[in-house]
């Protein structure tokens, strides 16, 4: 018996509202004419054909999965045995059933099992032990309004050079992964594209603060305006006795 012990965890965070039964098979699923690719159909895999898959893809994979299929533990291996096939007990039970009175024998009812609840969506993937402390993640956030903000830059430096470069997404998350070997003290700093914000630096230890995943609040720069100044004045009349 043979066994790889690699495991992994799909899930897909954002499910597609396309209907899978109107889309074109095809030889690995169905092709979705709306965003132009092959839905892989994941419903008939085996958890090794699943990993195999994932292992040998290096692109965005769209699936369609079961709900059973997700957020839990997918082995990349099988389990292989091996057996000598004896015939002697099948011929004694053979001569035993025949020896016995005739009986009447009731079919047991077989319940159909409930048909699994499908999902269709971009897959993600991970190891099972992708939380590591190799993550730094968080959320901007205007310190005033509360307000999440998207699209802000954010750079990692070890040092003077810059080992990785991200921006936060449509509610102001962020997710940045180490390379395997940095120096222990690193720099996280925040940039906003139109300068509405003031630049933040964080100092984040690697060998104490991760995985490291916290809100950073940023404030905003006062409003200015510029452009020419116009103005009236105003004289003073006379007082009159």
């Amino acid at each position: 018996m043979k066994k790889n012990t690699d495991t992994y965890i799909i899930d897909i965070p954002k499910p597609c509202h396309e209907n899978w039964n109107t889309m074109t098979p095809d030889d690995k699923g169905r092709f979705c004419a709306q965003c132009s690719k092959t839905v892989i159909d994941f419903t008939r895999m085996s958890d090794h054909q699943i990993v195999r898959l994932l292992e040998n893809s290096d692109s965005k994979i769209c699936g369609h999965v079961t709900t059973g299929q997700l957020n839990r533990e997918i082995s990349s291996g099988e389990l292989v045995f091996q057996s000598t096939f004896s015939p002697l007990p099948y011929l004694l039970s053979g001569l035993l059933l025949l020896s016995l009175p005739s009986c009447n024998f009731t079919q047991k009812q077989v319940t159909e099992p409930e048909q699994p609840h499908l999902i269709l969506g971009q897959i993600v993937r991970q190891p099972e032990d992708a939380e590591t402390h190799n993550t730094i993640k968080g959320t901007v956030v205007d310190s005033l309004t509360s307000e999440l903000l998207p699209n802000m830059k954010l750079r990692l430096f070890d040092d003077t050079t810059i080992i990785v470069s991200t921006y936060t997404d449509i509610d102001g998350n962020f997710n940045m992964n180490l390379p395997a070997t940095t120096n222990e003290s690193l720099r996280l700093v925040i940039l906003s594209p139109y300068n509405e914000y003031e630049e933040k630096t964080i100092h984040i230890n690697t060998a104490t603060d991760l995985p490291w995943n916290k809100s950073i609040y940023l404030t905003s720069h006062p409003v200015t305006l510029e452009g020419d100044v116009i103005y009236i004045k105003q004289s003073k009349g006379k007082r009159k006795e």
